[in-house]
């Protein structure tokens, strides 16, 4: 065999096995495991993955010998401004837990909001967003929202100088303020 046809050979089966590849990470890929312990007890995990236009899917199953378990997804990706990651969990019994990341930044702001929402539908956000104000100091604002409405908030400015100013307004609308000086060395 000549070099130039162990090299025509090479890159044939380099592009087969790069084919392949894409097409494997376009399908997705599957995994299986079985597990048994010594009192007999057995669960069955099934994980599939995949990738498709920029979205990266998983989902996950959990099935035991007395039909107890489990079922997640998870779905990730990216927008022009950000990212996010979509989850879902539903027990065999029905019940299901619903929860959403997205963060990213828009105009000098940057933020990451999360929400949960319970089997029963109660729903929990927390929210936070960081940015330089008008005045020159970076601040950290956030606030969050319990399953029955109650919500919190907390701001933190820093000058840069030194000075650290909190804000915190809790459920009840009640706030207190504090500023103190910081030794920046």
């Amino acid at each position: 065999m000549t070099i130039s046809t162990k090299l025509l050979a090479l890159a044939s089966a380099s592009l087969i096995a790069a084919s392949f590849m894409v097409a494997s990470a376009q399908e997705g890929r599957q995994r299986s495991v079985t597990v048994e312990n010594s009192q007999g007890r057995s669960a069955t995990s099934t994980t599939t993955q995949s990738v498709s236009n920029g979205t990266y899917t998983r989902g996950k199953t959990v099935d035991t010998a007395s039909g107890r378990g489990y079922s997640t997804t998870t779905q990730a990706g990216a927008t022009d401004t950000g990212r996010y990651a979509d989850r879902t969990l539903t027990t065999n019994s029905g019940a299901t837990v619903y929860g959403s990341t997205d963060a990213g930044c828009v105009n000098g702001v940057c933020g990451r909001s999360t929400e949960v929402q319970g089997p029963n539908g109660n729903t929990a956000e927390h929210n936070s967003y960081r940015y330089i104000d008008e005045n020159g100091n970076l601040v950290h604002d956030t606030d969050s929202t319990g399953p029955n409405g109650n919500t919190t908030s907390r701001q933190v400015a820093r000058d840069g100088q030194g000075t650290k100013s909190t804000s915190v307004t809790g459920p009840q609308g009640q706030s207190r303020s504090r500023s103190r000086w910081v030794r920046v060395n």
